[in-house]
């Protein structure tokens, strides 16, 4: 190559080398630079409502695209605002004059108007404003709409003692009153029949009334009884382990029928029994400190499986809530304080969503309050829309679920005055769909 040919050549590689290389700064300095005349917000958040606020740039807005739940309290909010790379100054309008928007989060704005707000780059060369819309349900789609279906005032109970199961596709409902067992079948809820009344030497506690293949176990005294679903409860077979003096019947989950067995020295284990079991097999104890005999308990849907839950009463009257799987390992899910535990509550789930509702406080008052967990029992809140029916006297209550109708069927439980015998509830989101739709619109 002749010396001319390679002066070129290096002329040339050098000038590239230069251009690549500037074009390698120019994007390390756009990415790092911080740009102070960009006044644009990027994020708008509310703390304790969990939802996202969409920024409009071009209409120049700010919005939630998911609508607050009904009855959210949006006229003392402080949201806090981030724009790109640098936080700019923000302004809200006060009665056509813009103040600064104070970074103390006890000042408030009123946002059942619209409010106006304004961004100011930090070289205070450029500005935007913003209109904030806050869009809140004008319906309270989460709450149940009740009716009445069924009034048998004969059959309520005066100490809150009875259970109602679905079985062999029929409503099956046991009443005591005093000495006397009540027992009525039903096909809708609605239409009940008194099959028989019968007495007992020990007094049955129906609260523990649970299905297994075809077949109802329910504890009496400290003994369990058994009955073939048609016939009067008899002593069960099913021995209790060695060493615990009772066995409560809790929940069927996976293809076996729990329990909770109490031994002499007053601690607990989960127990279970096969379909050819003749005895109770200890699954694992119980460390944390349950009550006995203030528990309830349910089966409920978690991700794509099913978990049983066990609701009891802790020491200081808070509700301590386990989870158990179908192989009987047991956590406790709660993060945080769950709720008071209310003697007689009535739990189910409904809509992906963990209900706890009703019941009596410690002082033996009737509770009208819901209780609801979205995350398989990790945390709650309480849900004051979702009361109960009627006059909300309720005690031992059963909830099944019509997933074609989108409803629930409320049975028994109701001891106040003139009080209604079964309830059908279906979500005002369903109702509504029902007016724009015509969807849904029977019972």
């Amino acid at each position: 190559m002749s010396k001319k040919n390679i002066w070129l050549f290096g002329l040339l590689a050098s000038l590239s080398l230069s251009v690549f290389s500037s074009c390698d700064d120019d994007d390390d300095s756009d990415s790092n630079k911080l740009n102070y005349s960009d006044p644009r917000v990027r994020t708008m958040s509310i703390a304790g409502i969990e939802r996202t606020f969409i920024i409009n740039d071009v209409e120049e807005s700010i919005y939630n695209y998911d609508s607050l739940s009904f009855g959210t309290n949006i006229k003392a909010l402080h949201p806090e605002f981030n724009g790109y790379q640098v936080k700019t100054n923000i302004f809200y309008d006060s009665a056509g004059v813009w103040k600064t928007y104070p970074k103390d989060t006890s000042f408030k704005l009123d946002f059942s108007q619209k409010v106006k707000i304004r961004s100011l780059s930090v070289d205070s060369t450029q500005f935007k404003d913003y209109t904030i819309n806050l869009r809140v349900h004008k319906y309270d789609v989460e709450a149940f709409e009740w009716l009445a279906i069924s009034d048998n005032a004969t059959v309520i109970s005066e100490t809150g003692n009875e259970k109602s199961v679905f079985a062999n596709g029929m409503y099956h409902l046991f009443v005591t009153n005093g000495e006397n067992t009540s027992y009525l079948t039903s096909k809708d809820g609605a239409t009940w029949e008194l099959i028989s009344t019968e007495t007992y030497e020990a007094t049955p506690d129906w609260r523990t009334l649970t299905v297994f293949n075809d077949k109802f176990y329910v504890e009496m005294g400290n003994n369990l009884y058994e009955s073939n679903c048609d016939q009067k409860f008899a002593s069960s077979s099913l021995q209790t382990p060695s060493g615990f003096v009772s066995s409560k019947p809790i929940f069927t989950l996976g293809n076996r029928l729990w329990f909770i067995a109490q031994a002499e020295d007053k601690t607990n284990a989960l127990c279970f029994v096969s379909s050819t079991d003749s005895a109770l097999t200890v699954s694992r104890s119980i460390a944390e400190k349950i009550s006995y005999e203030n528990l309830t308990a349910t089966v409920s849907a978690s991700g794509n499986s099913n978990l049983g839950y066990i609701f009891s009463q802790a020491q200081d009257s808070s509700c301590i809530i386990l989870s158990v799987d179908k192989s009987g390992f047991i956590i406790n899910p709660c993060q945080g304080t769950t709720f008071p535990y209310h003697e007689g509550m009535t739990i189910f789930s409904y809509e992906k969503l963990l209900c706890v509702m009703g019941g009596k406080n410690a002082n033996g008052e009737f509770i009208n309050e819901t209780y609801s967990s979205n995350d398989s029992g990790l945390s709650w809140k309480k849900n004051p829309h979702r009361i109960m029916p009627g006059n909300g006297q309720f005690v031992n209550s059963q909830v099944f679920i019509d997933q074609a109708k989108n409803s629930i069927l409320l049975v028994g439980g109701n001891h106040g005055d003139n009080g209604k015998f079964a309830w059908k509830g279906i979500l005002k989101q369903f109702i509504i769909d029902d007016i724009l739709y015509g969807t849904n619109t029977q019972f």
